[in-house]
Parts: C-alpha cells; sequence; structure tokens
C-alpha cells in the first residue's frame, strides 16, 4: 500500500511539475504578539497585510495568540493568495516559491502537512524556503497598523512566464 501511494504522489508531483508554466516568488511572516500576517512580493513590496480576524479559516489547529499557528496560517494565506495568481493568469498550474522565516514549514512535515495539502488542492507546485526573521522583507508589515486587501493588487503582474527548456 505505501509503495504505491509513493509512486502515485511521485507521479502527480511530476505531473504537476510538468505543467507549470509560470511562477510567483512572495514571502510571508506573522506575529501573534500583534495578531497580523504579511505577505510581500519578491521585491519586498507588500501585497496582503492585516489582522487574523477572530473567524479566520486559514488556521488549521491553534489560534491568533500562537505564533506557529500564526505562521503557518500565513503560509496558508499565500499559497491561497497563490491560487488567485493562477485562476488571473489563466494557467493549469503555478508554482509558488515561497520564502517564510519559520523554518519548520519547510519541512512540510507534522502540523505543516497542511501546506502540501493545500498546494495539491490548488495545483501549485510549492516550493518552501527559508529565510532568516531579520532579511524576511514581509516581516515589517506585520507590526504596524493598517491593512491591504489581496484584491488591491495587479495579479497578472505577480506572476513571471517561465522560459520553456
Amino acid at each position: 500500500y505505501y509503495t504505491l501511494r509513493r509512486e502515485t504522489r511521485a507521479a502527480s508531483a511530476e505531473a504537476l511539475r510538468e505543467s507549470v508554466t509560470h511562477e510567483v516568488t512572495l514571502c510571508a511572516d506573522a506575529k501573534a504578539r500583534c495578531q497580523r500576517f504579511a505577505i510581500t512580493d519578491e521585491d519586498g513590496s507588500a501585497v496582503w497585510y492585516g489582522l487574523f480576524f477572530d473567524d479566520d479559516h486559514s488556521f488549521s489547529y491553534g489560534d491568533r495568540n500562537e505564533q506557529s499557528a500564526c505562521e503557518c496560517a500565513a503560509a496558508r494565506k499565500a499559497i491561497w493568495f497563490a491560487s488567485k495568481i493562477k485562476e488571473v493568469v489563466g494557467v493549469k498550474a503555478i508554482r509558488l516559491n515561497l520564502n517564510v522565516d519559520a523554518q519548520w514549514l519547510c519541512t512540510l512535515a507534522g502540523k505543516a502537512t497542511i501546506l502540501a495539502s493545500d498546494a495539491r488542492r490548488f495545483n501549485i507546485e510549492l516550493n518552501l524556503q527559508w529565510i532568516s526573521g531579520a532579511t524576511n522583507p514581509a516581516d515589517e508589515w506585520t507590526t504596524g497598523g493598517g491593512f491591504k486587501k489581496w484584491s488591491d493588487n495587479d495579479l497578472a503582474a505577480l506572476a513571471t512566464q517561465l522560459t520553456p527548456a
């Protein structure tokens, strides 16, 4: 059973990888003490930030007072945001290069397995990369006030078309 499951997942991952024509690079961060999240583009410009609401559906465990739960929720928001970019561009699949400063998220194990599930559900090839908290451009947007709606962006401009090999 496990061998068949592993082979099926590998085949699905390869098919997804082959269907990717565009990619987007984002950075995500969260601060439980401020109850805020932020997502920036690869240049560090904020594309979506604000408060976690009481009924926020991006929490798969814990709440907005727990740092690890907030980090995971912010990453889930970034995956959902990439799915909206994919829809606007009109492609079957997209690669999301997601930079996070919560290194444990990059394992996609334990509490972070929800990220892999979300990516599969939205047909996103997820490439998680760890960056130090000091270099995460999303960090500054997690401590201030205000907000930016995800829909206030030119979503198509955030995607880069990949050059065929």
